[in-house]
């Protein structure tokens, strides 16, 4: 299990954190932090990667600082990039395709923060 970012009710911070959880140690490690604050933040994880993607600042806004896509933390290493590479195949140098994607990306990033806000704001 893994926690990211985060925002504290009490005195308004949002937070870079990322913890891991080893089940069968029953043990919370620290990671490298992410490369910016904030909440709400969506994210996946594959392989030994962890996708972590828009979310909010501490004032509410839509977090857009990362406008080339999502910021990639490779678990094994303990380091953050911005290039994610399926498990089983090999790193591509950029291609006119993924420069076309990453045009793309930028508005689904604003989409998935839209969603990532309201999914925060939801009461059961």
């Amino acid at each position: 299990m893994i926690l990211a970012g985060g925002r504290s009710v009490n005195d308004n911070v949002t937070y870079k954190d990322v913890f891991i959880y080893d089940v069968a140690t029953s043990v919370w490690s620290k990671l490298t932090n992410a490369p910016r604050p904030a909440w709400g933040v969506v994210c996946a994880t594959s392989g030994d990667s962890l996708i972590y993607w828009g979310g909010t600042n501490t004032n509410g806004d839509i977090n857009t600082s990362n406008d080339e896509g999502p910021a990639i933390l490779n678990i094994a290493s303990n380091t953050w990039g911005s290039r994610f590479t399926p498990p089983g195949q090999t790193p591509a140098s950029p291609s006119s395709a993924d420069r076309a994607h990453l045009a793309l990306s930028k508005v689904g990033l604003v989409a998935m923060a839209v969603m990532a806000v309201a999914a925060s704001n939801l009461v059961l």
